[in-house]
């Protein structure tokens, strides 16, 4: 907006911006909320959204800005634009209004970063279900997405952020395969623990309703993190799966799912997609016991502890590749990523599961229901210390997601600085590049001229944005060595003798090392220096030749040439548009790159277009005076 201010006027910036708001307008739908956050920034609320809906908005807004051309009346041709656009979305990003308009903010500054006219969404962590041990997943149908797109605002302080509760992340069911994934598991899951009530041996019911209260109670004491909850109550589902085999998994997964919907008002199709986990996890335990061979009954401790850890493991192991695989389906990641970010950490933790649930089996065989209570004040022990540990693990990534927030939003401030910086520098220079002009009133304008035409040929060429921005700046700054030539040869009527030619030539070395101290201005650097380079490797400074010339220099070479013809000077009159293009075609292949010419003609076919449709306004405001009031 500043580059469209300073050359075409705040009348023009303010016709860019409310063109842009109609793009807006166009391209979104009734329900969604754009406003103008201030400057020349947009924020976009777009209820009941998806980040795959968000983002296939936000890149259709900007292939909009990018190809509309804004018809401004007090600029002769129409002025283009583009936009960088962040995403961020709730609650996967953020859970509190300023948290979540921040993150879009810093999406927006990674989008320019990463070279503007383009669309970047913000870098949540994976939205995972649960991590509790049996993998109660939390999930949603309710489609509450939110989604923000490139606002700007201040982040709400660490500390209030931290004292307030954070939501536990839901998956939200909106793929087929996801659908398909939670079906399937609960069908199965409940399809095999009631084929184990039925076709399942035991009929110790009273056995079976202790484990199963026990394993109830372990769930409603789970603890909550931030990611989901953790919960001993897998202890119970294995040592109830080494008791009473087929009957004993059912009854227990039954009772967690109970618990879930009764503690935490959890949806009836979230608890059936746990109740379907748990079970298959159990029934995955319980094919351990029976290829290890211990069971009804077996007094060889050494195999029960061996088959008993073995098949807290099998549980671990069928739980949070399920929970993952939906996790991964959601989060677009892959499934073992996200298994080995959230669930390897507690394989050691099932180990001792294992172990307390051999415990409890012996015990209830020895002495009945009084051993499985035995085991109660333990399991609450282990809770506890996983509650201690949990709270320190908590507390430490608390510290360091503030300090690498810390470091993001110095980061930005040090963008923000560096590009004030070079815009400040790049301002300096064009003063200096319009004092170049001014020594020499002949060419007033030159250098403006020739960035236009250059920009012109570049867009023409298919160059980048990036590319483009940096053609603009050696095509502005191309002619800036010229403060280092002396009045008396620049200005000079006559011809130039052989030292003062070789001035003159020096002025394009000058320049690339004028620039050059600038140090973001670097890569235009090569442009600048060989811009008077030929085609057939006649020019200078270097003699470079064909596709040795920087592209950048080759437009420049061409489009300075095109700007002088078209020009008049105090010495000849300016050339006709088709005039100047037969000598570029003449000199194609010599002097001028062919690539770069053919694309000037392009230019100046839409130039001649141009000036025919000026001079018959001329004819007609000339027959019609009238016309002028």
């Amino acid at each position: 907006l500043r580059e469209i201010n300073n050359r075409h006027g705040h009348l023009a910036g303010d016709a860019v911006i409310g063109g842009i708001a109609e793009v807006f307008r166009t391209h979104l739908r009734h329900y969604d909320v754009p406003s103008r956050f201030g400057g020349e920034e947009y924020s976009v609320l777009l209820p009941e959204t998806s980040l795959e809906q968000a983002l296939e908005i936000a890149e259709r807004i900007r292939a909009a800005v990018a190809e509309h051309r804004f018809i401004v009346e007090t600029v002769a041709e129409p002025i283009r634009a583009t936009v960088s656009i962040g995403i961020a979305c709730y609650p996967e990003d953020a859970s509190e209004q300023t948290e979540l308009v921040h993150q879009a903010d810093l999406a927006v500054y990674r989008a320019k970063l990463q070279g503007r006219n383009r669309v970047v969404a913000a870098s949540a962590e994976f939205a995972l279900m649960t991590t509790e041990t049996h993998a109660q997943p939390l999930l949603t149908d309710d489609g509450a997405h939110h989604a923000v797109l490139a606002p700007a605002a201040q982040q709400a302080p660490a500390t209030e952020r931290r004292c307030r509760p954070q939501p536990l992340p839901r998956l939200r069911l909106q793929s087929g395969r996801l659908v398909a994934l939670v079906t399937s598991v609960t069908a199965l899951g409940i399809a095999g623990g009631a084929a184990g009530l039925v076709l399942g041996g035991s009929r110790d019911v009273v056995g079976m309703m202790v484990l199963a209260a026990l394993v109830g109670a372990s769930q409603a004491l789970a603890l909550e993190i931030e990611n989901g909850m953790v919960s001993v109550g897998a202890v119970g589902i294995v040592a109830s799966a080494g008791l009473f085999g087929w009957r004993g998994i059912l009854p227990c997964a039954l009772a967690a799912g109970v618990v879930e919907v009764a503690a935490r008002r959890s949806a009836i199709f979230q608890a059936l997609f746990g109740l379907g986990t748990a079970t298959l996890a159990g029934l995955a335990a319980l094919g351990v016991f029976v290829a290890a061979g211990v069971l009804p009954h077996d007094d060889a401790l050494a195999a029960t502890l061996f088959a008993g850890i073995l098949a807290a493991l099998a549980y671990f192991v069928v739980s949070t590749s399920l929970v993952a695989a939906a996790a991964a389906e959601q989060s677009r990641a892959r499934w073992q990523v996200v298994w080995r970010e959230r669930f390897a950490w507690m394989l050691a933790h099932h180990v001792v599961y294992g172990a307390f649930a051999v415990g409890m089996i012996l015990g209830y065989r020895s002495v009945g229901v009084y051993g499985l209570l035995v085991f109660v004040l333990p399991l609450v022990l282990v809770r506890q210390t996983q509650a201690t540990y949990l709270d320190h693990a908590q507390r430490a990534a608390g510290k360091l997601r503030d300090a690498a927030q810390t470091i993001r939003e110095q980061n930005v401030s040090l963008e923000l600085a560096n590009r004030l910086l070079r815009e400040s520098s790049a301002a300096a220079m064009e003063s200096l590049t319009m004092t170049v002009d001014a020594r020499d009133s002949a060419t007033a304008g030159h250098s403006g001229r020739v960035r236009e035409t250059a920009l012109a040929i570049g867009r023409v060429l298919d160059l980048s944005q990036p590319e483009l921005d940096l053609l603009g700046h050696a095509a502005l700054f191309h002619d800036i060595g010229k403060l280092a030539i002396p009045d008396a040869v620049l200005l000079k009527p006559g011809g130039l003798s052989s030292d003062e030619w070789q001035l003159m030539r020096d002025h394009a070395v000058e320049g690339a090392r004028i620039i050059g101290r600038l140090g973001f201005l670097a890569d235009a650097v090569p442009a600048i220096r060989h811009h008077h380079e030929n085609w057939d490797g006649t020019g200078y400074p270097d003699r470079l030749r064909e596709e040795e010339i920087p592209l950048g220099a080759r437009i420049i070479h061409v489009a300075a040439a095109i700007e002088s013809m078209l020009t008049a000077r105090l010495y000849r009159e300016a050339r006709s548009v088709e005039a100047v293009l037969d000598e570029m075609r003449a000199g194609a292949g010599t002097q001028f790159c062919p690539r770069c010419v053919a694309a000037a003609e392009t230019v100046m076919a839409g130039l001649e277009q141009d000036v025919s449709l000026l001079e018959a306004t001329a004819v007609t405001v000339t027959k019609r005076p009238g016309l002028l009031a």
